[in-house]
């Protein structure tokens, strides 16, 4: 029998890549890790230690409530998009919600997928109240001497008649309550869903906020090693804002790559399910996880 060790090798390379494609595929979507960022200023006198959630889409992890509990937080911030636009296990992310309110105070921010779940089930924000968490749309909570945290699920600008986003533009009570929110010398934490809120607009130019935290891009889906992230919603390919710390103008932003993710062009890839860790810390600002425009 002859011997094709050409074609053998290019087989056992078949099959290498074939083994390390499903790998990254399973892991990418079943081996939640844990990422921490830290967040330094001088508006801060002592410390908060947050775990962010964003992205589960109803896809449950068995260990996702004890790495939380590991973790220790002083508050739980869910940055929206734990349920799926599909409400068949609501009642079960709702319970998982729950259990997070009995580890820390639980401050949950609006997602599209939560926007399209009560527009299916007009009872779901009460539903959700009744787990006893926060909810972050409109409203702000002035958190110890230091910290105001609040969150909009709206974009908080408009289209002006030359057909640009502004924040002038946005509807008025939009503006007041973003004014409001800013009106402190708190260390201010805004969790705005989707990145594009700052990203699209002037927005990071008018309102002076410590930071944003958004999730909705799942991280890109894909991970290119170097080059980053592969697709990210409104921002298209090789999204500018896909995961980590960035600061745009006035404000910083934290993107989550969360933790599943619905029905999108591409699966996961070589992008593990994150548990974001955030620290705030006093004294003078600085980060190494800091990215710039």
């Amino acid at each position: 029998m002859r011997k094709h060790p050409f074609l053998t090798g290019i087989l056992c390379i078949l099959l290498a890549l074939g083994s390390w494609i499903g790998y990254e595929l399973y892991r990418s979507y079943h081996w939640p890790v844990v990422n921490t960022f830290t967040i330094e200023s001088d508006k801060l006198q002592g410390s908060y230690h947050i775990v962010i959630l964003a992205d589960m889409h109803g896809h449950f992890f068995p260990e996702l409530e004890e790495m939380v509990r590991e973790q220790d937080p002083d508050l739980i911030l869910l940055a929206g998009d734990m349920v799926d636009k599909d409400i068949a296990n609501t009642g079960e992310v709702l319970e998982f919600v729950k259990k997070l309110n009995g580890i820390a105070d639980v401050y949950y921010a609006w997602g599209n997928h939560e926007e399209a779940v009560k527009k299916q089930d007009p009872e779901f924000y009460d539903k959700v109240k009744q787990t006893g968490v926060y909810i972050l749309d409109r409203i702000q909570y002035d958190i110890g001497e230091d910290l105001r945290l609040g969150g909009l699920y709206d974009y908080p600008f408009g289209w002006n008649k030359s057909g640009y986003n502004t924040a002038d533009s946005a509807p008025e009570d939009v503006q007041e309550y973003m004014q409001g929110f800013t009106d402190t010398e708190r260390f201010t934490l805004f969790a705005a869903h989707r990145p594009e809120s700052f990203y699209f607009s002037d927005c990071s130019k008018v309102y002076p906020i410590g930071l944003v935290v958004s999730g909705h891009i799942h991280g890109g889906q894909v991970i290119v090693p170097i080059k980053g992230g592969l697709y990210g919603g409104d921002q298209g390919w090789f999204p500018k804002y896909w995961h980590g710390i960035y600061t745009k103008n006035r404000i910083q932003m934290l993107v989550t790559s969360g933790l599943s993710s619905g029905d999108e062009k591409l699966p996961r890839f070589n992008n593990p399910p994150e548990i974001c860790v955030l620290d705030l810390k006093g004294n003078s600002y600085g980060s190494e996880d800091i990215r710039t425009d």
